[in-house]
């Protein structure tokens, strides 16, 4: 840990590649965790009350709890296939400053579209061009009461999402009935 400015660093985290643990909740002055992209181990992460933006975690961490500051600009996850959605929060609840999610092949989180809708929705329609999207590896089964969200994402597209990239399974259940008109 470095204190210069009242501002505090975690430079040394790329070295401590057994480390499971972080809690920094209520740091203020703490405003980044850079290494995080190196560990593998970590499984917690606490660090609500402080002003780090940017939370990318190693290509398969083993990731099982986040709680973030309402400050959380970017989450990033790869291949960390411990965590689900309600493993994530968001100091205050909701989704914070989140403008940036990638979500690439984690098997929990590709489950369930519910988190990505609501955070693409809990943005006014004129803010969303300020959002980035990148899932990879989903495999969403929906109902169709939730079909009208993946519409409205789809055809929020570029026009309104600044980057938007989309990859996976989107399974829609279908029916007719006898009064429908093929």
């Amino acid at each position: 840990v470095n204190k210069s400015n009242q501002r505090l660093t975690f430079n040394g985290l790329a070295n401590a590649s057994k480390l499971e643990t972080i809690d920094i909740t209520n740091i203020q002055n703490a405003d980044s965790l850079d290494g995080l992209k190196t560990l593998l181990n970590i499984r917690k992460v606490y660090a609500k009350g402080t002003s780090i933006a940017n939370f990318t975690f190693a290509n398969g961490a083993m990731i099982e709890t986040l709680e973030l500051p309402k400050t959380v600009e970017t989450l990033s996850l790869t291949r960390s296939s411990s965590i689900d959605y309600s493993g994530i929060k968001i100091e205050g609840g909701g989704y914070g400053k989140l403008l940036n999610l990638t979500i690439d092949n984690c098997s929990k989180l590709m489950r369930d579209p519910d988190f990505v809708l609501g955070w693409v929705f809990s943005y006014k329609e004129e803010d969303r061009s300020k959002l980035s999207l990148n899932l990879q590896g989903i495999n969403w089964k929906f109902t169709m009461e939730n079909y009208m969200n993946l519409f409205l994402l789809e055809n929020v597209g570029t026009s309104t999402i600044a980057k938007r990239e989309i990859r996976g399974t989107i399974e829609i259940p279908f029916s007719l009935d006898a009064d429908t008109i093929i």
